[in-house]
């Protein structure tokens, strides 16, 4: 048995130990304040080598990583939300509308997504009835490059793109330069040309021509020269 007989052992002890109470929580606080600057600073060099990397690559590249990122966490946090029922009938109603718009759920997706170029009005009057071009690219928040964003409009059972990509471009740097290119339609805004959408199939495909960067790369390719304002 432990007995104290002096009081003043007494308060002695009652002051050590509350000293040893008020080290232990000090310690314990400078513990928790160095994890969490140290977290603060992994967060900070994590964010810096991210920019660093995304300022490395090109924007076409750049766009859709940034947008993947934050696509991914809003569907991770919408999974999360959304019950194994809830999941079921958004699944259940997709192939309903698969159904009524195109007669079957086995639906090609170049039959839905597609490019349509009409006239040269910067917003687009869509038709069904008219030709249009199946395209095989999504948009950039799912990952694809090009990026083609679609949807359907008023009167439409197809979705038609007008966001993405303008023109995808690959260029070989060295002793000479070397480029390959497509432009969404055609370099030609006025209808009646025919570089109005000459370009649409091969945007579609993936077939870029050749960029003549020289002045000799242009030969047999001229339709006509002209000095600007001598027209």
């Amino acid at each position: 048995t432990f007995t104290v007989d002096d009081a003043q052992y007494v308060l002695t002890f009652a002051i050590m130990l509350a000293v040893a109470l008020i080290i232990t929580e000090l310690v314990r606080n400078i513990r928790q304040q160095a994890a969490a600057q140290a977290a603060l600073e992994v967060e900070a060099e994590t964010e810096r080598i991210r920019s660093a990397l995304l300022a490395s690559i090109s924007h076409d590249l750049r766009t859709p990583l940034a947008v993947m990122a934050g696509a991914s966490s809003s569907l991770a946090e919408s999974g999360e939300r959304l019950s194994p029922a809830e999941k079921l009938d958004t699944f259940a109603r997709g192939l309903d509308r698969l159904e009524r718009d195109f007669g079957r759920w086995q639906v090609p997706w170049g039959e839905v997504n597609r490019f349509q170029r009409n006239d040269s009005a910067i917003v687009q009057t869509f038709d069904d009835s008219r030709p249009s071009i199946p395209v095989p690219f999504s948009s950039a928040r799912w990952g694809s490059l090009a990026s083609f964003g679609a949807h359907a409009w008023p009167g439409t059972r197809r979705w038609y793109g007008t966001s993405g990509n303008s023109f995808v471009a690959v260029v070989e740097f060295g002793p000479r330069v070397r480029a390959w290119a497509v432009t969404a339609g055609g370099e030609s805004g006025h209808p009646e040309s025919p570089h109005f959408n000459d370009e649409a199939q091969r945007y579609a495909s993936g077939d870029l021509r050749p960029v003549y960067f020289y002045a000799e790369d242009l030969a047999g390719h001229v339709e006509r020269s002209y000095h600007p304002g001598g027209r």
